[in-house]
């Protein structure tokens, strides 16, 4: 070719070719990330060990977009940022778009990629989410409230410590809370 990078993204035309992204559009796989910062190269990523895939908008399959992973784009995973080559940031077995996205349900979990156990309550996000669709469900605990039923003792403490119902406020401290 006439021009040595056509869309210049920072990778050779030759180069792009090479490894199947188009040299003429900046973002082949329209993710919100270059195609060079995509593939680690020297200069625009400040993280090369740690690259994506330049021709799928979502490298580790989770529902978000390496872009929308990657925020600042600068190849990094910064503070506030899930992993694109990790479906499932925070290790605690909900996917990171099912937790970012809040999917469509009539009342969301809105757990956070980045944290196992987003309300802190001592029960992870998936035990909370037993289904890990990512909806609070009747049957199921909050993922953002220590205390789902508002009953005065934790999900945590009412499950593994009370054996009490953490949905029924009215058990929290067992069927006689004065002791009388």
């Amino acid at each position: 070719p006439l021009v040595a990078d056509t869309d210049e993204d920072g990778l050779s035309d030759g180069r792009e070719i090479a490894i199947g992204t188009d040299p003429l559009v900046v973002d082949s796989d329209a993710d919100g990330l270059s195609d060079a910062l995509e593939v680690g190269a020297e200069g625009l990523d400040t993280d090369p060990s740690t690259t994506t895939d330049p021709m799928l908008s979502d490298s580790d399959r989770d529902g978000l977009s390496d872009g929308a992973e990657d925020t600042n784009g600068n190849g990094f995973q910064d503070e506030g940022e899930t992993n694109p080559l990790d479906p499932d940031t925070d290790g605690d077995g909900i996917l990171d778009g099912i937790e970012r996205l809040s999917p469509n349900c009539s009342k969301s979990q809105s757990s956070d990629p980045l944290i196992a156990d987003t309300d802190g309550d001592g029960l992870g996000d998936a035990f909370e989410d037993s289904n890990l669709d990512g909806c609070h469900d009747t049957h199921e605990t909050s993922a953002r409230m220590i205390d789902t039923d508002g009953g005065g003792r934790s999900d945590a403490d009412e499950q593994l410590q009370d054996l009490t119902d953490p949905l029924l406020g009215n058990d929290d401290f067992g069927a006689d809370p004065d002791a009388d």
